[in-house]
């Protein structure tokens, strides 16, 4: 199945504080929802973020990355599991397994990338930015507002296509998008798969990942890629099926969070980023807003839960969000 592609024209000028009409938008929910049911992950265009905003964030992240390794490291994150925010260096973390060894490198604890998070608090204070790249707070504050704008609009969507009767409740979960005196785990997320070797070649048929097989853990996951292949999502054939670039356009797959409310209706896509030959000696970038509920959201089920629905991840109906997240961190973090 091909992975849908949504038309938002209709939601330029709609505001999040007004009630929608359920009959105006009623062929977009059914779409949206019925992707994210079925394949698990779609693109987004006409959704009014193209632009400046996306190109500036783009230009700037990679200005960090380009920095002398002595620079970067001054941004490290210093304690992961209870502030995500800063840079993480090439093989600091492993998302996921890859399928072999490579040469002398077990690249199952590898992620063969660089990033940096904008999380949480730290995301809306300028003195947590790399003082050497003047500008950069603002670029991330002028991508992460329209997506979170839209986010909400996205989130009204799926309580009507659930048949919620507040349509505003997923909205509700996420109060700290707009009130800043509640703690957040909100981030904007800067990736940069940075060339290879010259040297490194991918045996034919071979898999190896530069990102492992992994499920998003919050609601919602916004994504921009570059023009450079790579990104894949397995079907529900069990297939890995390309997700491949549409200038522009936004990619977006559920968290296990929503996984979860929905008693298992709109699952976490697994998804990964395969090292390709062809691609191996460019640079690959990638833009990513983590849509994620208030820390003290309950991780429990408010639609019964589907007889033969099985969890992307272990969880419990007692534990708050905070709680998982961090329980998931120390797992990829070492």
């Amino acid at each position: 199945m091909d992975i849908p592609i949504l038309d938002c024209s209709e939601f330029i000028g709609v505001s999040t504080k007004t009630s929608f009409e359920k009959s105006s938008f009623e062929k977009f929910v059914k779409h949206f929802g019925d992707g994210i049911r079925d394949v698990g992950i779609l693109y987004l265009i006409n959704h009014g973020l193209q632009g400046a905003p996306i190109e500036n964030l783009f230009a700037k992240s990679r200005d960090f990355f380009e920095l002398p390794k002595d620079i970067k490291a001054k941004y490290k994150k210093l304690d992961p599991i209870n502030n995500y925010h800063g840079y993480t260096s090439e093989k600091d973390e492993k998302t996921g397994s890859s399928v072999r060894k490579f040469g002398e490198e077990d690249l199952a604890k590898l992620d063969f990338k660089e990033a940096f998070d904008f999380y949480g608090s730290d995301a809306y204070v300028e003195s947590k930015y790399p003082v050497e790249i003047l500008g950069l707070k603002s670029a991330v504050d002028n991508f992460r507002t329209p997506i979170l704008e839209l986010g909400k609009k996205v989130l009204r969507c799926l309580a009507i296509y659930l048949g919620l009767q507040d349509e505003d409740y997923f909205i509700s979960l996420h109060q700290s998008i707009d009130d800043s005196t509640i703690q957040t785990t909100i981030s904007v997320k800067t990736n940069y798969y940075f060339p290879l070797d010259s040297n490194f070649e991918v045996p034919n048929d071979d898999v190896i990942l530069r990102l492992g097989e992994h499920h998003d853990i919050g609601t919602l996951t916004f994504l921009f890629q570059d023009g450079v292949s790579g990104l894949e999502y397995k079907a529900s054939s069990g297939d890995w099926m390309p997700v491949k670039p549409i200038e522009n356009a936004i990619i977006v797959n559920a968290g296990f969070m929503l996984e979860i409310w929905s008693g298992g209706r709109l699952n976490a896509v697994k998804h990964r980023v395969r090292l390709l030959n062809d691609t191996s000696r460019i640079c690959r970038q990638s833009l990513v807003c983590f849509m994620t509920p208030d820390p003290c959201t309950v991780c429990k089920p408010i639609l019964p839960k589907l007889s033969n629905w099985k969890p992307s991840y272990d969880y419990d109906e007692n534990e708050t969000f905070i709680h998982f997240l961090k329980r998931i961190v120390r797992k990829i973090t070492y």
